[in-house]
């Protein structure tokens, strides 16, 4: 990991140094937070710390019931802060609260012109992407501020935002495969409308939802095996090779994936999983290229 930028640093060019440092670069550059692209940064900041302060509230009993962690009060949202210190960029969603909950975070001041585009799945293993476009997330929110911020002298206060919740499956069925994209109308059609306060119970419902979906795929009781180790990376990955997925920890390091072991997944008799059903057990689905 890259050492954290702080506002102090000073620039230099071929090691001539500079007066000017990051903090002024920072206020210089985003500081009018009435530009599109800045303000919808400053929300994701926003509704992502939100939504990791209230990890616990979303998805502790997801984690509790398919796991075999037992995570104290506040420890998923402290495993999630390193993670999330700076905004994540290249992933095809913004924010995972936990193993098959992850979130993509949108905004807009402008509904009527307003599009969520499909986008391609990434093997992580053959750091490739898939060619089929998708909703790669598992749930959607998009905050719709039309009103400019009211600055004061303590707060900077977003008025009047509306939300919109949607879940990756929901798209799926509502949103034609041919389809490249979906407007704001479709949209928030199929999605839960609700308002800052009621985002996190909204989020917890949609993922509960999914969690007993896919509970009833799974023969009763079932957990996912514990990693090799906690001491160092390993991530459950659900591995699409030759129309057959198989999950299994692998380790990660240095761009590479190694030393698999298979985690048994007993689904029902007759239970035919797709990738989403894979990833709502709690693995990152690495389709086939």
């Amino acid at each position: 990991m890259s050492p954290k930028v702080t506002r102090d640093l000073k620039f230099s060019f071929d090691n001539q140094r500079l007066a000017y440092d990051v903090g002024e670069f920072w206020d210089w550059a985003f500081s009018n937070i009435t530009t599109p692209v800045i303000r919808g940064v400053m929300i994701e900041f926003i509704l992502a710390r939100h939504l990791i302060d209230h990890v616990d509230d979303i998805v502790l009993g997801r984690v509790l019931d398919l796991t075999h962690q037992v995570p104290l009060p506040g420890q998923l949202a402290k495993s999630l802060a390193p993670f999330y210190s700076n905004q994540p960029h290249g992933d095809v969603f913004d924010l995972q609260l936990t193993w098959g909950v992850t979130i993509e975070i949108k905004s807009t001041s402008n509904r009527e012109n307003w599009r969520l585009n499909k986008t391609c799945r990434w093997n992580m293993a053959k750091d490739k992407n898939k060619v089929e476009k998708v909703f790669p997330a598992q749930y959607y929110i998009l905050a719709v501020v039309e009103k400019d911020p009211e600055v004061s002298v303590t707060h900077l206060n977003l008025s009047e935002a509306e939300f919109y919740l949607c879940s990756g499956r929901t798209l799926d069925i509502n949103v034609e495969a041919p389809q490249k994209s979906v407007g704001f109308k479709k949209f928030s059609e199929i999605s839960v409308r609700c308002g800052f306060s009621e985002l996190v119970p909204v989020l917890h419902e949609l993922q509960r939802q999914e969690h007993e979906r896919v509970r009833n795929l799974l023969v009763p009781r079932w957990k996912q095996s514990r990693p090799p180790s906690f001491h160092s990376n390993f991530m459950p990955l659900a591995v699409e090779a030759n129309g057959k997925v198989t999950g299994a920890w692998y380790q990660g390091g240095s761009g590479a994936l190694s030393n698999p072991t298979a985690i048994d997944v007993r689904w029902v008799d007759g239970a035919n999983p797709d990738w989403r059903d894979w990833e709502a057990v709690g693995f990152k689905y690495e389709p086939e290229i």
